[in-house]
Formats: C-alpha cells, structure tokens, sequence
C-alpha cells in the first residue's frame, strides 16, 4: 500500500527530463491518483496520468534516438534484456524487463549508493533521500554493471568521434553510480568501442535499423540494400 497518494500533486504538463530520479508505475488500483509517481530532483514528488513505458517512451526529446542506441548496442554487445536509455553520463535503468509493460525505473546519475535486501533495491541518492524499488529477479551489483556498461559505449564513442574532429568531448561531472564500473575488465567491458572503426560498426548499425525500420510494411525489403548504396554514395566525393 502507498501511503499518503491522495497528498500528491497530478503534474498535467509534465515533460522527460534528465533531473528525474526515479519514475515508479502504479498498480490499476490507484487509477483515480494517476499512472506513475515521478521523484524529481527539483521538483519533488508528483503524479502523472501517463504510464512508466509511454513516458520513457519520449526519451528521444533528450537524445534524440530514444532506445534505439541502446538497442544497437545490446546487439554489439550481445546483451539481451533490461536495456537502459542513455544519454551520456543520463542513464536510467529499467527494473524489471521493461518491454511489455510499464516498469518502474531508476536514474543511476543521481544515485550514490545502492545495496540489494532480497527483492528490494535500497538506492541512497545524491542529495541522501533513501529510494527502496522492487526487484523481483536478478542480481542488482550485475544489473547496475551492465547498465553503466551502455553509458561508457556511448561516451567513449562520443570522445572517438569528437576527436576525430579535433574536438573534446564534455560530460556532466555529477554521474552517481554511472561511472562505477569504470575500468572493468570483463568480457562485455572489452567490446567497449576503443578506435574509430568501432564507432563506425556503431553507427553503420544505426543506420541499418532505421532503413529496416523503413522497409517495414510498405517498402520491399530489397530496397534497404539500394538504400545503403545510396547512403554510401553520398558519404563519397564525386570525380570533378
């Protein structure tokens, strides 16, 4: 039972951002309060009348790919389950598998410490608040391991790609659990990205999807390989 819903505030015109602590889905029985309960940095702790999974499903307003970079690295990474969205040194993990349903997620970014009591996750955020989720199966020292991993591909292949172009790259200084596992020598931490070719795998797998995405329904799935032709075409300098 949720003690005290009906104090919450219903935040009607409340848009994704990166301050959020934790965004929690709400069982049905609680439909007449709202969807989900949204812990913010800023703002406190209020209702929305959206669920967890439509609006984690706006991530790309931050990002502007939504999962679909998670995805693509899941893939590389032969990571199969509980994928993070990630922006950098943002990060939010999903607590439970979060594709068929709505799940409750938590913003390693702004979390300091973490430790697991059976099913529940203990979480202690940046500004001390204790934050305790459900976490039904799993290791949680292994799941915050493997959704760290996808913000380390996403900011090493972002420093490749910028100093390629003799430029620096910056990120937020007040990354919480994000940068823990910094160093790491396990199998998945070797496939991190490390010269420019393996950006370019990265990206090459971008472009793939969203031209499979294309080909769906209405274009023959042929056309995905003149659309990469094309695509390559265009990426060359034509004879003058």
């Amino acid at each position: 039972m949720i003690k005290n819903i009906e104090c919450l505030y219903l935040h009607e015109t409340f848009e994704i951002d990166e301050k959020m602590i934790a965004v929690i889905s709400l069982d049905k029985k609680y439909a007449q309060y709202g969807r989900s309960i949204i812990i913010h940095a800023e703002q406190g702790v209020f209702l929305i009348d959206r669920t967890t999974k439509q609006l984690m499903n706006t991530f790309n307003k931050i990002n502007r790919g939504g999962i679909l970079y998670s995805k693509v690295v899941a893939e590389i990474s032969l990571i199969k389950r509980n994928i993070p969205l990630v922006n950098g040194t943002t990060l939010y993990m999903p607590m439970t598998g979060s594709s068929k349903f709505s799940a409750d997620w938590i913003g390693l970014h702004m979390i300091e410490e973490f430790k697991q009591t059976q099913k529940i996750a203990n979480f202690t955020t940046i500004f001390g608040e204790k934050i305790n989720l459900d976490f039904p199966q799993g290791n949680l020292s292994g799941r915050l391991h493997d959704a760290c991993y996808f913000s380390e591909f996403h900011i090493d292949a972002w420093i490749i790609s910028t100093e390629s172009m003799h430029g620096t790259a910056v990120f937020s200084a007040h990354a919480g659990l994000v940068r823990q596992f910094v160093g790491c020598n396990c199998a998945t931490h070797l496939m991190l990205p490390k010269k420019f070719a393996d950006v370019t795998i990265f990206t090459d797998s971008i472009t793939l999807r969203v031209l499979k995405e294309f080909s769906k329904d209405d274009v023959e799935v042929s056309f995905v390989e003149s659309y990469k032709v094309k695509l390559r075409r265009l990426s060359k300098m034509k004879s003058m």
